[in-house]
């Protein structure tokens, strides 16, 4: 039987975003939103 406690943690680690993400979010928002789709740089 899963546990109250595995089930909090599960959820809060899968809610909370990885290094990717807010790499992309951070471009997204201070560049134009094309470069956090499209790497342009490279």
């Amino acid at each position: 039987m899963i546990s109250l406690q595995f089930l909090i943690t599960a959820l809060i680690i899968t809610l909370i975003p990885g290094t990717g993400v807010v790499y992309t979010m951070s471009t997204g928002l201070t560049q134009k939103s094309r470069a956090s789709i499209f790497d342009e740089e490279n």
